[in-house]
Parts: C-alpha cells; sequence; structure tokens
C-alpha cells in the first residue's frame, strides 16, 4: 500500500539486524518487486549490505518479465563483480521463463569464464517448465563440452521419476558415445539416490539397446551404488550385459566389503569376459597399488592377473607417477 514509505524504512535500517531479518524481508521484497521493481532497484545501495544481493534479485526476477531487454541493459552496465554476476544469473533464470530460445541465445552470445554457466543456468530453468525443449536445446548446442555439462546439469535437476525416465531416454539416444556414457553414469547415479526400483527396471529393460561402453558406463553409475540389488538382478541379464554388470557390482561391494566383493567375482573366475571382475574386486578393496600388483601376481588366471596389473599401474601412475614409471622401465 505505501512502497515507497516501505523502502525509506528498509533504506533505514542500521547497526546488527534482526536473526530472522533476512526471512522477513524475503517476502516484503517480493511483494516490492511486484509493485515497484524499478523503485526497488533504485533504493538498493542505500540498503544494508547483507541485504543489497536479494533485493536486487527479487526486482530483476520481476523486470526481466517484463521488460527483459531493460534487465540487460541494467546488469550490462554494472560494473564488474560478483553482483553483477549474480543479478546476470538471476535475469538470465526470469528470462529462459518468458522467452526460453531467446535467452539461450543471449547466453551462448555471452563472453569470460562464466560463460557455460550462464549456458546452463538458462536451460536448467528452461527444464523445470519444458523438459522436452531444454533437452532439445541441449542437443543442438554446438560445443560438445556445453552440451556434455549442460545435459549433467539437467540430470540432476529433472530429480523425480517421470522426468528421469525422460532424461534417460534422451541419453540413449546420443550419438557421441563419450557423452553418452558419461551422462548415464551421472543420471545412474542421481535416479539410484532418488528411486532405485525405477532406475535399475529402466536399466535392465535399455540393456539389448545400449553399446558395450554405454551399458558399461551406467552399470556402474547404477548397480555400483546398491550391489545387492544388482546382484539380485544379474540372471535376468542378457549375455552380452552381464560382464559389466558383473563388475559394477564387484566394485560396489568392494567399497564396503572386500571379503563379499571377492566373493563375488569368484563365481566367474575362468569365464571368458568377466576377466574385469576379479580385477575390480580386487582393486576397489585394495587402496595401496603396489599391494594390488602383490594381488595380481598370485592371481590363478593369466588373463584376469593382467587385467587386476593393469588397473594397479594406471591407478599408480594416478597417485605416483615416479613408481609407476620405474616399475614399467623395470619389465622385461
Amino acid at each position: 500500500t505505501d512502497p515507497v514509505g516501505c523502502l525509506e524504512y528498509l533504506a533505514g535500517m542500521q547497526g546488527e539486524l534482526p536473526q530472522d531479518w533476512g526471512i522477513i524481508t524475503a517476502s516484503v521484497y517480493s511483494e516490492l518487486a511486484l509493485a515497484e521493481p524499478l523503485l526497488l532497484l533504485e533504493a538498493v545501495d542505500r540498503f544494508p549490505y547483507s541485504q543489497q544481493r536479494s533485493a536486487r534479485s527479487a526486482a530483476l526476477n520481476r523486470w526481466a518479465k517484463v521488460d527483459t531487454q531493460a534487465a540487460l541493459d541494467y546488469v550490462r552496465l554494472m560494473p564488474t563483480g560478483a553482483p553483477r554476476d549474480h543479478a546476470e544469473y538471476t535475469v538470465a533464470t526470469a528470462y529462459a521463463r518468458v522467452e526460453p530460445e531467446a535467452a539461450l541465445a543471449w547466453a551462448m552470445d555471452s563472453e569470460g569464464t562464466a560463460h557455460l554457466s550462464l549456458v546452463n543456468t538458462v536451460l536448467t530453468s528452461i527444464s523445470v517448465n519444458e523438459p522436452e525443449l531444454a533437452l532439445q536445446l541441449t542437443s543442438n548446442l554446438e560445443s560438445s563440452e556445453a552440451r556434455s555439462q549442460a545435459l549433467i546439469q539437467m540430470t540432476y535437476q529433472l530429480a523425480d521419476e517421470g522426468k528421469f525416465a525422460l532424461v534417460a531416454s534422451h541419453i540413449n539416444n546420443i550419438e557421441d558415445g563419450d557423452m553418452r556414457s558419461q551422462a548415464l553414469s551421472s543420471l545412474g547415479m542421481s535416479w539410484m539416490a532418488a528411486n532405485p526400483d525405477a532406475a535399475l527396471e529402466w536399466l535392465v529393460n535399455s540393456t539389448s539397446s545400449m553399446s558395450e561402453a554405454a551399458l558399461e558406463s551406467a552399470a556402474y553409475g547404477f548397480v555400483s551404488r546398491d550391489p545387492e540389488r544388482g546382484a539380485a538382478l544379474f540372471e535376468s541379464l542378457p549375455q552380452h550385459a552381464r560382464p559389466a554388470w558383473a563388475s559394477a557390482v564387484a566394485q560396489g561391494y568392494a567399497r564396503r566389503d572386500p571379503d563379499a566383493a571377492r566373493e563375488w567375482a569368484a563365481r566367474f573366475r575362468g569365464q571368458p569376459g568377466f576377466e574385469d571382475t576379479a580385477a575390480v574386486a580386487f582393486n576397489y578393496a585394495v587402496s595401496d597399488p603396489q599391494e594390488q600388483l602383490a594381488l595380481a601376481r598370485d592371481m590363478e588366471n593369466p588373463v584376469e592377473a593382467a587385467h587386476a596389473a593393469a588397473m594397479a599401474v594406471a591407478r599408480m601412475a594416478e597417485q605416483e607417477p615416479a613408481t609407476a614409471a620405474n616399475w614399467a622401465v623395470s619389465l622385461d
């Protein structure tokens, strides 16, 4: 009823603010933004510093929906720094809800180190109300790095069962093998945390349409979080999917129960295609690469031993590159 008087009162607040002041003013700023977004913006710099960010966000969020170009111009004229960055993300979020494709084009034309973050902000905002459009726009991004980052971001954003299935279907049709594998792994981790039964049901039903690399990544993302569930479903899988699944189960067991991992891996000893299962069981159960190598030498099956040794040396190269190099030089 009196926006000007309310703004003057807020701007006059000095000293230590009440403990719940942020909660109180959040709703006040929203009401002021609806009534007088420009007046609120003009008054922001007179507010206590701790309140400026939330007040500016409320005003810009409203203004961007009413006059997007004016809000963009306002942000463009702000001095470089954290307040401007946050204001830009606020406008991007609101812009994406009003004009999704125009907002994405604007974000793609942005410059600087925050370019990809701005693109992700726009796509994530679109995905809230229009997930299919957001996924389609992601597929159309020219940069593979931008596509990959945006897709992974959306797997976390679309965190309910129905939308998970939508994202999964989209990911499974991606032509870029590396991107598909990375996205499937990220999706699996998120989906298993939210709804493991639905996640595993989708994965089991999708194995026939997955490439070997995609299946391997998906199995690690889905199954390694819950090896007991994965083990129970093993016999229902088609033959081509079982090796990757067995390795994922072994990894999940090894992280918390090395004996269970070795017991699981022993089921497949000597079976062609399952060499990685034993290697994974040993390598994830033992953190010391030197001990991993020692265990590999003791493995009876030479193919399994070679796989285990390769994993051990790869980990050694990450942790102790000089030691790994000396080991390689010492080979006959």
